[in-house]
């Protein structure tokens, strides 16, 4: 099985271009978020020492920039997964139940990683808004970059979580309500910073 993480970035996006379904949107959201990690830490590696007592909320983002680069190849399974359940056989009424509750359990698993995608995100915004305070100001444009990555991975992980939860019975969509809800807020939280970071360019 191909690791997708450990692809030259050409690689990469060969798979990500070919005539299959996997690779496809919910790991180039997942990279995307891993992208905006590694921005902020490379704003972190270029600001003074002397700026970084006030930074304990950074510590994690080494290991918050592997979560979502894993999250690619979850997505991946996850994605055959579903398709999968739909394969199994629906001849008799027993195969009809099983494909049924197949593709009921791979829809949760599918939804469940843009579902993180999101709350990851959510936790990074109060370490952007620190890094925009004490970050090295020549790289403020990395910064406001590493915002306009967020942004694009929430609005892709929300349309992944939409086209699973669609297909949801009734119960197990309700699980969703939440973090659906809660994207637009934090898009215009993210997007709060990436215009704060515009204003000083212009000013």
């Amino acid at each position: 099985m191909t690791d997708y993480t450990k692809l030259p970035v050409s690689d990469y996006l060969t798979a990500l271009s070919a005539g299959t379904s996997a690779p496809g949107g919910g790991a180039a959201a997942a990279l995307t978020a891993s992208q905006g990690v590694a921005l902020m830490l490379m704003v972190l590696n270029f600001t003074d020492g002397h700026d970084m007592a006030k930074a304990p909320l950074l510590s994690s983002l080494p290991d918050r920039r592997d979560s979502f680069l894993e999250m690619i190849q979850q997505d991946i399974d996850a994605f055959n997964s579903v398709m999968a359940a739909y394969r199994l056989p629906r001849q008799s009424e027993p195969d009809k139940l099983a494909r049924t509750d197949a593709i009921q359990t791979s829809l949760q698993a599918a939804a469940a990683v843009p579902a993180e995608i999101v709350r990851e995100i959510a936790h990074l915004e109060p370490a952007l808004s620190l890094l925009v305070e004490i970050g090295n100001k020549n790289l403020v444009t990395d910064t406001g970059i590493a915002a306009s990555l967020f942004i694009a991975a929430i609005k892709a992980s929300k349309l992944n979580l939409l086209i699973n939860v669609r297909s949801m019975n009734s119960l197990n969509a309700a699980s969703y309500d939440a973090v659906l809800a809660s994207t637009e807020e934090l898009i215009a939280r993210f997007e709060n910073i990436e215009n704060q970071i515009a204003d000083t360019l212009v000013a």
